[in-house]
């Protein structure tokens, strides 16, 4: 008896290393995939548009924007609890973030996001469908706009709509996931990224030194935003209710902007 059970330890054991060994080894091939990735993109600019691309490097698109996301120094970190976050968990491959990348027509861009039930800016050359977890992109959208609907894919689990999104709008949604954009585009040390976002951005950066990028970064990433609503409603002096029907404003097709000007960020 004591043998069988020294020989079941040990089996526990060698069973362990081998797991081991096969997490590195996973890991390993995914930072050679992105480190090729990084080599095939980097002639292209920020904000080359996806025209440009040949079909190889846009069917390659979703391992791309991962790998720029995941290597981050400032986005990276928070990822860990993300259930399809490659650098984290390495049985999901590198570009299984999103479902699919799909690119359209310029001039059919609204009329087909609509069809989605997805009403676009003048400002959106791309969006991230939550509902599939799929990207499209305007055939006149660049790296940077795709990076930008990345980021927005790390911000639900699974097909659910992004908590940070349906807490505090789609003003300051865009704003912080283009200040995420922007710092992983630094990271990498590529070109700033083209968007017309900026009003949305000085909101968001404002909101990010008040409230702390932990916080901001956990409610948008990790999906902890009640610490951060309660925080914001504290600020306004007023309740979490209150603060949802604010949040629910619409400006120009865009719920939040009162919001911010509350805040007084803008």
């Amino acid at each position: 008896m004591g043998d069988l059970n020294m020989d079941t330890a040990q089996m526990k054991k060698d069973l362990e290393s081998i797991k081991k060994s096969l997490r590195e080894g996973q890991a390993a091939l995914r930072d050679l995939q992105c480190s090729l990735l990084f080599e095939a993109y980097r002639k292209y600019n920020t904000n080359r548009s996806l025209k440009y691309l040949s079909r190889g490097e846009l069917a390659m698109l979703p391992e791309f924007i991962e790998c720029m996301i995941i290597a981050s120094r400032q986005v990276g970190p928070f990822l860990n609890k993300h259930p399809q976050a490659s650098n984290f968990n390495v049985s999901s491959p590198v570009g299984d973030i999103v479902s699919s990348v799909n690119k359209h027509e310029d001039y059919t861009f609204s009329s087909d996001m609509r069809k989605r039930g997805f009403s676009v800016d003048g400002n959106a050359r791309g969006l991230y469908d939550w509902h599939d977890r799929s990207i499209h992109l305007q055939m006149g959208a660049t790296l940077g706009h795709a990076i930008h609907e990345g980021v927005h894919s790390f911000s639900s689990f699974t097909t659910e709509m992004p908590v940070f999104l349906s807490t505090l709008g789609s003003f300051l949604y865009e704003g912080v996931t283009q200040v995420f954009t922007d710092q992983v585009i630094s990271d990498h040390q590529w070109d700033a990224a083209n968007h017309g976002y900026q009003d949305e951005v000085t909101c968001a950066k404002a909101f990010l030194r008040e409230f702390t990028a932990i916080v901001v970064a956990n409610a948008y990433f990790r999906r902890q935003v009640v610490p951060l609503a309660e925080a914001v409603a504290r600020k306004l002096k007023i309740n979490l209710d209150q603060l949802r029907r604010l949040k629910d404003i619409q400006t120009n097709g865009r719920s939040g902007r009162d919001l911010c000007e509350k805040l007084g960020y803008i």
